[in-house]
């Protein structure tokens, strides 16, 4: 039964009919939200688009969102786990569009940090001095960064709105968890494409003098 159908057939020109229950609320909520997650290809597509302009690599951005998509099981474990929290609606996975945008703004600025490096040359013939040079230098930029967004995000579990808490614990859960992946995984990723640069330009040398 359509229940469209069922208020055309109660509706005339002089009476009005609303129909409500939890149940179709919660289905046409869901409908909207995963009609939104159309978006996120297209979102995905942009980021990774404009990341691999600015760091004039395909691997780094690509890996960015690996990240992204791992930083996501990691949330879940925090969220229902660690923190204790049961209520969990499909909204919180909107959260994804908000970690984009945090995701690629701290690749932006370990990989800003690791050109930056290039200017000192003491740095550039020692990898290992590089990316502890680099590491303490982005880490602590990044770190207040997220810090902020997270607290944001965190302070929602203070509303009465059980939906708008969890959405922001689970956010605040997704962009700790994205900080790990960054500071951990990103930095090994950063150091074997260096390496692999580093044998490229060598393998050509090598070529040239034959």
């Amino acid at each position: 039964l359509d229940i469209a159908d069922v208020v055309e057939d109660f509706d005339s020109n002089n009476f009005n009919t609303y129909f409500y229950n939890r149940k179709w609320y919660q289905n046409g909520v869901n409908a909207l939200i995963m009609a939104d997650f159309a978006f996120v290809v297209l979102s995905l597509a942009f980021v990774i688009f404009y990341m691999m302009v600015h760091t004039r690599s395909v691997i780094l951005p690509l890996i960015g969102m690996i990240q992204v998509i791992f930083a996501f099981p990691i949330a879940f474990c925090i969220y229902f786990y660690i923190m204790r929290v049961t209520f969990f609606n499909m909204m919180s996975l909107l959260s994804i569009f908000v970690i984009l945008g945090i995701a690629a703004d701290d690749i932006f600025v370990f990989v800003d940090a690791w050109n930056q490096a290039k200017e000192h040359d003491i740095l550039i013939q020692d990898l290992e001095r590089r990316i502890s040079w680099v590491y303490r230098r982005a880490a602590t930029a990044m770190f207040i960064t997220t810090l902020t967004t997270f607290c944001a995000f965190l302070a929602t579990a203070l509303s009465d709105i059980m939906p708008i808490a969890a959405f922001g614990i689970f956010s605040a859960c997704v962009i700790a968890s994205n900080y790990l992946m960054v500071i951990t995984a990103f930095p090994g990723v950063v150091v074997l494409r260096e390496k692999a640069i580093i044998k490229y330009n060598q393998w050509k040398e090598s070529r040239k003098g034959n």
